[in-house]
């Protein structure tokens, strides 16, 4: 069954070719300020026998509309409701940055309350939980956060340059701040599937040691990689490559 054709949620985007019922699906969840286009790239490099979503949360993209959410339970309830019907066959999540905790998230309410944990966590860009972030400042002026945003990488100048465009962005990017902000991680059980930690060897919010301790989330495997680059070190077309083929290889472990 063509599940593309079927699907209507504004959360999940098709990516690639026609999704079809039976394979693996991988679930990407974007960084803070990003949407579904963060992966636009992702299709040329992923095996068709892979049904690649993006997540799109509300306020970007054709949300741009919806109001933007600051609150981690109005995030993830809808996420666990939309993603459940796709658990009954195999599926992996992988996030970057903000991504990675809520795709963390979603794991452990997709698993607790019906049972349906992934095949594996993939983490990129993002200490754990137990280890305190340097949170940006959601209220911090329009100018730093367009410096925060172009330290991190990813963003074309031209588009950092642009006023119009950083009107678009920059709320958004501060309601996903708040996100950081208020999250707390309060579930006491790690995951029963295996973890892959990835990161840039420049980031300079998270050290590749800080990225070693997501080992503890999980009962099972765990690997670490990392790749030449910053925070947005995935964005670089050599690196988004091998983080690809890092990801697939774990993914059939």
């Amino acid at each position: 069954m063509n599940l593309t054709s079927q699907t209507t949620s504004p959360w999940l985007v098709p990516l690639g070719k026609h999704h079809q019922e039976n394979k693996l699906s991988l679930f990407c969840f974007p960084p803070a300020g990003a949407g579904s286009l963060f992966f636009r790239d992702w299709p040329a490099t992923i095996p068709d026998s892979i049904n690649l979503w993006a997540v799109r949360f509300p306020g970007r993209e054709n949300r741009i509309k919806e109001p933007l959410i600051t609150r981690w339970g109005d995030l993830i309830e809808p996420l666990v409701q939309e993603i459940y019907p796709y658990s009954q066959s195999p599926f992996v999540f992988f996030g970057h940055s903000l991504g990675s905790v809520v795709s963390l998230e979603v794991a452990h309410q997709l698993g607790d309350r019906f049972g349906c944990f992934p095949q594996c966590l993939v983490v990129s860009g993002r200490k754990p939980p137990h280890i305190p972030c340097d949170h940006r400042d959601s209220q911090a002026s329009d100018e730093d956060l367009i410096e925060e945003l172009r330290a991190d990488g990813g963003t074309p100048e031209a588009v950092l340059q642009e006023p119009e465009l950083m009107s678009i962005i920059l709320p958004i990017y501060r309601a996903d701040l708040q996100l950081h902000e208020e999250y707390e991680y309060v579930s006491e059980k790690s995951l029963p599937c295996p973890i892959l930690a990835l990161g840039g060897e420049a980031d300079e919010g998270v050290s590749i040691e800080e990225l070693r301790e997501w080992e503890k989330y999980t009962q099972r495997g765990f690997k670490l990689r990392s790749f030449p680059g910053g925070h947005m070190y995935l964005t670089e077309e050599k690196e988004r490559f091998a983080v690809i083929k890092s990801l697939v290889e774990f993914m059939r472990i």
